[in-house]
């Protein structure tokens, strides 16, 4: 009994050695596959940071091509922005010279008119004194006490067509201001057309009045700023910029803007 008992333990030592055996060399291949399995985790994370980077190198540059395009269409923005401004300011200066320019020719028109009336009423007056010697002569000849009241009523209406005239004269004539010794630099208003906000001045090109040209106007309680439309040889047509014209009186003295003085030097 005691030889089959030993004989049956050293068959179990014998088995749990070699299991141990054979267990060892798992072991060991499972401990040199351990790192293996971890250098390919590490090898494929890599390769995914490897990745990601080209990626967000990528993104980067698509990134800066957007922000390089953003800032190209701004600017191009910006320029047709300055573009229309321009048009916008040209479009207003035209409307505003066309404007001007149907305002000159107005007042122009209006100068010529009342230039014209005037002569045509001096060339009648004229008419009339040159008439009324010959009326008087022919009456004279008959010495009747009847010719003698139309001689006094005919001559009675020539006196009065020509104080009517005369004052037509006075009203369509331009004003002309006592004082016409002109310094130079210097003027004075001789009509005012508030509707139009045009205004007669004394001078033109004989007293070197230009086109163009800006004239200050100063009286006890206003100031006005002109701006000279057309030169006539004794007379100039102005324009209103600055200044409630109905304010704006006859004889008043204006004077050229020193800045053009200056710039005329």
């Amino acid at each position: 009994m005691k030889k089959m008992l030993k004989k049956d333990w050293t068959i179990f030592i014998s088995t749990l050695i070699v299991a141990v055996l054979n267990f060892l060399p798992c072991e060991a291949d499972n401990a040199a596959a351990e790192p293996q399995d971890r250098q390919g985790e590490v090898t494929s994370l890599r390769e995914k940071s490897r990745k990601l980077e080209v990626a967000l190198r990528s993104n980067k540059k698509e990134l800066d091509r957007v922000r390089e395009d953003f800032s190209d269409a701004y600017l191009q923005v910006q320029k047709l922005r300055k573009e229309l401004d321009a048009i916008e300011t040209g479009a207003a200066l035209f409307l505003a010279k066309e404007a001007e320019d149907e305002k000159a020719a107005t007042v122009n028109e209006l100068v010529n008119d009342r230039l014209q009336l005037t002569a045509s009423l001096k060339t009648m007056k004229q008419d009339i004194d040159r008439l009324r010697p010959f009326l008087k002569a022919i009456l004279e000849l008959k010495k009747t006490e009847t010719d003698t009241e139309l001689n006094h009523l005919i001559d009675g209406r020539l006196i009065l067509l020509e104080k009517r005239l005369q004052a037509l004269i006075s009203a369509a004539e331009f004003q002309t201001p006592s004082n016409t010794n002109l310094k130079p630099g210097t003027s004075k208003v001789l009509d005012v057309n508030p509707e139009l906000s045009a205004v007669i001045l004394e001078g033109g090109r004989h007293t070197g009045i230009r086109i163009g040209s800006k004239w200050r106007v100063r009286t006890a309680s206003s100031e006005f700023t002109l701006q000279i439309l057309d030169v006539r040889l004794t007379r100039s047509v102005a324009i209103v910029l600055e200044g409630n014209v109905k304010e704006l009186v006859v004889g008043a003295e204006a004077t050229l803007e020193l800045r053009q003085k200056a710039g005329n030097k």
